[in-house]
């Protein structure tokens, strides 16, 4: 304990503890304890607050799985809304960041799976730098603008190569494409070709299967999940 009695116009002086946080005005602690209990109290707040975030987004995605599992958008020959598009897009993100494979949205999913790795890894890489899960089709953009001065792919592909440069989010969507490119928005990366061919193969069978249109204004929305430990590479269409 300090001996000076400090200073009667300068309160702060007054508090003799100097163990109390080096701030006597907000911890009047003779024990110590009180400092201690405050920092555990805030380390507990953020522990119960991140636990609840996350309980409350598995909750979510439960109660979408149950909302649509048996409802279809097409099978109930109704057209899907601005609304369905909204709330299959928060419900896609939670997918795609749970990796959960059962799970369900108001927009049609496909997920990519270990039979094409390469593609699958490149697509959760750049999800996971900032890249969207949900993707809306476009009518496609020039195919192979990459090859004339992108520097992720330039040598690294082509004939003899094996390798065949990947694009995310793809070319035949409204976020793909050179423009995005140019402004930070789609991420480039060789990739084994076969894995590159089958993944964009699925993408056009799903756009088939799911009836997702180009340039419709709900119809054209997708989610898009990287999930290497499911087998193969499949198609939700929204409901089933």
């Amino acid at each position: 304990m300090d001996t000076w009695r400090g200073n009667n116009h300068d309160p702060i002086t007054l508090h003799k503890y100097l163990y109390a946080g080096s701030d006597p005005v907000k911890y009047i602690d003779p024990s110590g304890n009180s400092l201690m209990s405050f920092s555990v109290s805030n380390t507990i707040l953020g522990v119960l607050v991140a636990s609840s975030a996350a309980y409350a987004g598995h909750q979510f995605v439960s109660a979408l799985n149950t909302s649509f599992g048996n409802s279809d958008v097409n099978s109930m020959r109704r057209e899907r809304t601005a609304a369905d598009v909204q709330v299959g897009t928060v419900a896609a993100n939670i997918c795609a960041r749970s990796q959960d494979e059962n799970c369900r949205a108001s927009i049609p999913l496909i997920i990519f799976g270990a039979d094409v790795m390469d593609a699958t890894m490149h697509i959760d890489e750049a999800q996971l730098s900032g890249k969207p899960v949900v993707l809306s089709r476009s009518s496609g953009g020039n195919a192979g603008w990459y090859r004339h001065f992108a520097p992720e792919c330039i040598g690294a592909t082509g004939v003899f190569s094996g390798l065949d440069c990947d694009e995310y989010p793809f070319n035949s969507t409204h976020e793909g494409g050179v423009g995005n490119y140019l402004m930070g928005g789609v991420s480039l990366k060789p990739i084994n070709a076969s894995h590159n061919r089958s993944a964009g193969s699925s993408l056009g069978a799903f756009y088939n299967e799911c009836g997702v249109s180009q340039n419709d204004p709900n119809d054209m929305w997708f989610g898009v999940l990287a999930i290497p430990f499911t087998p193969t590479t499949r198609a939700v269409c929204a409901g089933n």
